[in-house]
């Protein structure tokens, strides 16, 4: 029967090959990791998972090993990796060798240095955030129907010209020509021989 110290054992053996890429939250959160590019980024995670725990400042990785990883070009992976020196991040403690098929050798500043003993970084400036608040431009109000100047009148199937012209009322349209049904006020318009009739009968009158 298996005692429990061996089986405690086994399980830690077993979760040994399993493990977690940890990035401080002070350093995820600073000026310096988001002035990283997507690429820089990616390749700090690089770093983090070459990263055992006793080989910082000897943790192997090149241009080409880093552009297989990255799935970019050996320049893009070469950018990231200046991005990431620039950054103070992580720097390189021994440039690789082309010839002699060595990889640069990196080292994590938030990680105590396995190769010099140098101490961590642990101050890291946070992240400036900038308010961005959006001005909604203002729109010119187009003046509308009832401020204008003159109001619009409705439209008429019988037009003004219609009514009058050089001075003179119509009234043909009101009443018929014998003058029977012309409104009150109004003068009836009556024929030539109308006239003459109604003349005669004035001058019979005065002469009765």
């Amino acid at each position: 029967m298996a005692s429990i110290g061996s089986k405690l054992r086994r399980e830690r053996k077993g979760r040994s090959k399993r493990r977690l890429l940890q990035l401080w939250t002070n350093v995820k959160r600073s000026e310096a990791y988001h002035g990283l590019s997507v690429y820089g980024r990616c390749f700090l995670f690089e770093l983090l998972d070459r990263y055992t725990g006793c080989n910082n400042g000897m943790i192997a990785l090149g241009v080409r090993d880093a552009a297989d990883a990255l799935n970019c070009g050996q320049a893009t992976a070469y950018r990231a990796m200046r991005e990431v020196d620039d950054s103070r991040l992580a720097s390189p403690m021994t440039l690789g060798v082309w010839r002699g098929k060595k990889a640069t050798e990196w080292r994590l500043a938030f990680y105590r240095c396995n190769k010099t003993g140098e101490l961590p970084v642990l101050n890291w400036p946070a992240r400036e955030f900038r308010s961005r608040s959006a001005k909604v431009p203002l729109e010119k109000h187009k003046p509308s129907l009832s401020s204008a100047p003159e109001a619009q009148k409705p439209k008429s199937s019988i037009s003004e010209n219609s009514l009058s012209s050089a001075g003179e009322a119509h009234i043909d349209i009101y009443h018929s020509h014998n003058g029977l049904d012309a409104p009150p006020g109004v003068r009836p318009a009556l024929t030539p021989a109308a006239e003459l009739r109604a003349l005669a009968a004035l001058v019979s009158e005065s002469g009765e």
